[in-house]
C-alpha cells in the first residue's frame, strides 16, 4: 500500500510544463497585470525561510514590502512567480505531509537549470532536510523537498538549451475533495483557460489550468481529508493564490455576476493597495490585489 502511495503522490507532480515562452498579460483574465500567479505563505521563521529558499533553492530575494502594523512581507522571485511569506506573532496551526495529508493549496513545483542540482542537494543534506528522490523525463528530473514548515515544494531541474523564458513558469497544486467542483469553479467562476486532464494511479485524476505562465492542477484523494485553509493570519503554510489586477472592484463585480463567493470584501492595506478573497471550493482563498480604491482611502 505504501508503494502504491508514492506511486500516486510521484504522478501527481509528473511534470507538464510547457516550455515555451512568455505568456502575454492581454490574454489573462481579470486584466491581471503580471503574466505569473503568486503564491502567500504564511511561514514560522524569517531565518529558516531564507535558509531554505534563498541559501538552498538559491531563489532571488527581492525588497520586503513593509506593512502597517509594522511587520514587513518577505518575497523571493520563483522565475516569474512572487513567493511571499507572512509572519505572525502569534501560534497558528499548521499542518505538514504534503499533498496526500489535506486538502487546500498543497504544492509549490519551481523550474531550476540542472547546474544548480549539486548545490541544492548539497545545502539540503548540510541544513539537515530530507533529500528528494529524483524522477527522470525527458531534458528534466524532478523530486519532493519540504520547507521548515513541511511545506510541499517540487524541485524541477531543467537541462541545459532551454529558453530563458522555460524558468518563468511555475505550478501550483491543490487538493481537493470534490474535482467537478473545482473544475466548476475555475472554467466559470475565475474564467481560467483548461489544459487538460489525466490518471495519475490508483483511480486518481489530475486536472490543469493555466493563467499565463502558472499552471493549476489539483486531484482529489476524498472528500475525508481535513481541510488547512485559510488566510496567512489563520494558518500556517500556504495560505493564498495572488492575482494582481488594475480594478479590484471589477473583478468583485464580475465574480459574484458568474456566481462566485466573496470571502473577505475589498479592504485597504494601509495605503499600499486594496484586497480581497474569494473562496474557492474547501474554502480555498484566491486574492487579489490591486490600486488602492479611491473609496477605501482615508
Amino acid at each position: 500500500m505504501r508503494q502504491k502511495k508514492l506511486t500516486v503522490l510521484a504522478a501527481i507532480c509528473m511534470v507538464t510544463f510547457s516550455l515555451t515562452g512568455t505568456a502575454q498579460t492581454a490574454d489573462l483574465p481579470f486584466g491581471m497585470q503580471s503574466p505569473n500567479l503568486n503564491i502567500v505563505f504564511s511561514a514560522t521563521s524569517v531565518e529558516k525561510t531564507h535558509e531554505f529558499y534563498g541559501e538552498i533553492l538559491g531563489l532571488e530575494r527581492i525588497a520586503d514590502i513593509p506593512f502597517p502594523d509594522g511587520r514587513s512581507m518577505i518575497r523571493y522571485m520563483g522565475g516569474g512567480t512572487q513567493i511571499k511569506f507572512l509572519y505572525s506573532p502569534n501560534e497558528l496551526p499548521g499542518l505538514k505531509g504534503g499533498a496526500r495529508a489535506a486538502r487546500g493549496i498543497r504544492l509549490l513545483a519551481l523550474l531550476l537549470p540542472m547546474e544548480r542540482k549539486v548545490s541544492v542537494m548539497s545545502g539540503l543534506k548540510k541544513h539537515g532536510y530530507d533529500t528528494p528522490t529524483f524522477t527522470k523525463g525527458t531534458g528534466f528530473e524532478y523530486g519532493m523537498a519540504f520547507d521548515h514548515d513541511g511545506n510541499q515544494i517540487e524541485v524541477v531541474f531543467i537541462a541545459e538549451g532551454r529558453p530563458e523564458s522555460t524558468f518563468d513558469r511555475c505550478q501550483i497544486g491543490l487538493t481537493v475533495g470534490d474535482t467537478e467542483a473545482m473544475n466548476t469553479f475555475m472554467r466559470d467562476i475565475m474564467g481560467y483557460e483548461y489544459a487538460g486532464e489525466e490518471p495519475i494511479g490508483g483511480g486518481v485524476m489530475k486536472y490543469s489550468y493555466t493563467v499565463g505562465n502558472t499552471t493549476l492542477k489539483f486531484w482529489s484523494f476524498g472528500d475525508d481529508l481535513p481541510i488547512h485553509v485559510g488566510s496567512p493570519w489563520d494558518i500556517v503554510g500556504m495560505a493564498l493564490v495572488q492575482h494582481l489586477v488594475p480594478d479590484v472592484d471589477a473583478v468583485r463585480k464580475t465574480i459574484l455576476e458568474r456566481g462566485g463567493k466573496i470571502h473577505t470584501e475589498p479592504f485597504a492595506l494601509g495605503t499600499l493597495a486594496t484586497i480581497m478573497f474569494v473562496e474557492g471550493p474547501d474554502g480555498i482563498l484566491f486574492e487579489f490585489a490591486g490600486p488602492l480604491l479611491d473609496r477605501l482611502k482615508k
